[in-house]
């Protein structure tokens, strides 16, 4: 690929990776981040007619890459219930297609530093805008995309507008050095301090420690490199800066100790699951479901108060190391790490900017503290700055191979394959939507056809169960909404499953799935409500007291009037029988 092609490309697709879908029309996939894949395969198709090098030559980094992609798809094809239609399977498509157009792009110095120099500018200024939002979005000028949190930036959680910003920091600190104009460094300076007091709005103490870890990583360096430089003028300055960023974290009004205690239970009972299965892991994309099962049968006997109120169902592990070793096993963690103390180790002898090895770093250390795998623009960051790395200087080549036009021609097929997949799903996604919002319909077979080029973990199954429901074909529906479930375990689905159950009279049925709703979110009300209500239906009034005993006392975690109204309930009933057993 040409060098203004490459910068054209990879300018469409960071902003492209900043813009979420929002297609309602496409509900599975609404909010997701969706058009960067379509620039990655358009960058690759525009790499393949312009790829004039003919030999391929594979180092010891690109031999990690394709072991941890062969151990991830031997993983994919037989531990994981994912299909190619999963969302996060072209995620991890799109990454590796990334990786080879840049192995192959990025091939002289003097192309690294120049469009490295490039993204910085455009990840300041992006990142400036981000942080211009969070200020306006903390006066309510304007408001979230996320009703939970009041400050996101353009970002659906704060976690992730303050990773960029501190990434924007990193990338401003290398502007900041090559710019001699006095006006230039005065606008470098009022964009830090914006970018500073957007950091801290953030209230995310994964990213300070990340951005704390990446200024001590380049004191180390600049001590070793500028041993007279470093004054003690110089050392006093550092340290008031970490002991502000120490502050902000540790400031009472803006601790989180419940989140990090929250946190550490699921370290604690991811780890523990791990044990089972350590090396292969339990399969790509099954995180969400199999802790939340193994959560649920953990809290089937009674657990204290300190885990139950924070074991809430979750979508991830806060934890992309631990998430990725659960479901990808521990071999290719091991793989990945060593990757990745390859990579920091050539980092320290290589003569690319230092922003290079620092945002790398503090992307990493975010990952050890919360999730970056639903934002691929972090990974793909990581993914542009690695291959800097590895391209500054020439390796020893591991294998070498020519490059034939039947390469060309199965790289094509592949690329127009991946294609039709994504837009196969989108356009079942808009069908299946559509027949869900018409009353009835003539033909199930096309129902069944669009929910088999699906996967959004159940969910589809879900919606497509209603749909034969709707349309009078009952065993039909209940398989498919109990399937859905299974692929889900989402409380939610299985509230609706269990009261289609009551609504038929199948009631075991319905107990079994309050009960592991109960489980699955222990500190909630709501499914110890539901199962009371269902005892009294079916006069089970010995279950019906021991369940009104557990609401009665049950320890308040957020407090709410539905929550008083089922305590004033449950007080009541057994007011009630204490009386007439007198």
């Amino acid at each position: 690929m040409k060098k203004k092609q490459l910068i054209i490309f990879l300018y469409l697709l960071l902003l492209s990776l900043m813009i979420r879908s929002s297609l309602s029309s496409i509900p599975f996939l609404n909010g997701k981040y969706l058009y960067w894949l379509f620039v990655v395969v358009t960058g690759s198709a525009v790499f393949l007619f312009n790829d004039s090098n003919k030999k391929w030559i594979l180092n010891r980094f690109d031999v990690c890459v394709l072991l941890l992609f062969c151990i991830g798809l031997w993983n994919f094809m037989y531990l994981s219930n994912a299909k190619v239609f999963n969302l996060k399977v072209w995620y991890i498509i799109g990454y590796l297609l990334l990786y080879i157009i840049l192995r192959r792009s990025l091939y002289t110095k003097g192309i690294i530093l120049e469009i490295s120099k490039k993204i910085f500018y455009l990840l300041c200024l992006a990142a400036t805008l981000n942080a211009a939002i969070a200020i306006l979005q903390k006066i309510q000028l304007l408001s979230s995309t996320n009703p939970d949190f009041k400050i996101t930036g353009l970002f659906y959680s704060p976690n992730h507008l303050a990773l960029f910003l501190a990434i924007g920091i990193v990338s401003l600190t290398e502007l900041i050095k090559e710019n001699k104009s006095k006006l230039g460094k005065i606008l470098f300076f009022i964009c830090f301090i914006i970018l500073g007091y957007g950091l801290y709005l953030s209230e995310c103490r994964g990213a300070y420690i990340a951005l704390i870890v990446v200024i001590l990583f380049n004191m180390v360096r600049f001590r070793k490199r500028n041993k007279k430089l470093f004054s003690f003028k110089t050392t006093a300055f550092i340290f008031i800066i970490l002991s502000i960023l120490l502050a902000i974290i540790w400031n009472p009004t803006s601790s989180k100790s419940e989140s990090a205690s929250g946190r550490l239970f699921i370290t604690k009972q991811s780890l523990s699951q791990l044990k089972n299965r350590p090396l292969a892991g339990y399969g790509f994309d099954s995180f969400s479901l199999q802790y939340n099962l193994a959560k649920a049968d953990y809290f089937a006997v009674e657990r204290s108060w300190e885990e139950t109120r924070n074991a809430g169902y979750i979508y991830s592990a806060n934890n992309d190391f631990l998430e990725l070793g659960f479901e990808l096993g521990v071999i290719w963690i091991i793989v990945f790490s060593v990757f990745i103390i390859m990579l920091l180790n050539k980092a320290k002898n290589s003569n690319t900017p230092e922003t290079f090895s620092s945002t790398l770093l503090c992307i990493i250390i975010f990952a050890f503290t919360n999730t970056i795998l639903p934002v691929p623009l972090f990974v793909v960051l990581g993914c542009i700055f690695t291959v800097g790395i590895i391209n500054e200087t020439e390796m020893k080549p591991v294998v070498s191979f020519k490059q034939n036009i039947l390469f060309k021609i199965i790289a094509v097929i592949f690329l127009v394959i991946f294609s039709t997949i994504i837009v196969s799903r989108s356009n079942a996604e808009y069908k299946l939507k559509k027949i869900y919002d018409e009353e009835e319909i003539s033909g199930l077979k096309k129902t069944e056809n669009y929910a088999s080029k699906i996967d959004a973990n159940g969910e589809q199954l879900f919606v497509t169960g209603i749909i034969f429901l709707k349309n009078h074909n009952r065993e039909e529906g209940l398989k498919y909404l109990t399937n859905g479930f299974k692929q889900s375990g989402k409380p939610s689905l299985g509230k609706n499953l269990a009261t289609t159950f009551e609504r038929m009279g199948k009631y075991d049925e319905a107990e079994r799935i309050y009960i592991y709703n109960k489980n699955a979110e222990p500190f909630r009300f709501d499914a110890r409500m539901d199962l009371f209500n269902l005892y009294l239906k079916t006069n089970q009034q010995q279950k019906a007291r021991e369940i009104a005993k557990e609401i009665l006392y049950l320890p308040i975690k957020i407090p709410s009037k539905n929550i008083d109204l089922f305590k004033e309930k449950a007080k009541y009933y057994l007011k009630n029988e204490q009386k007439k057993a007198e």
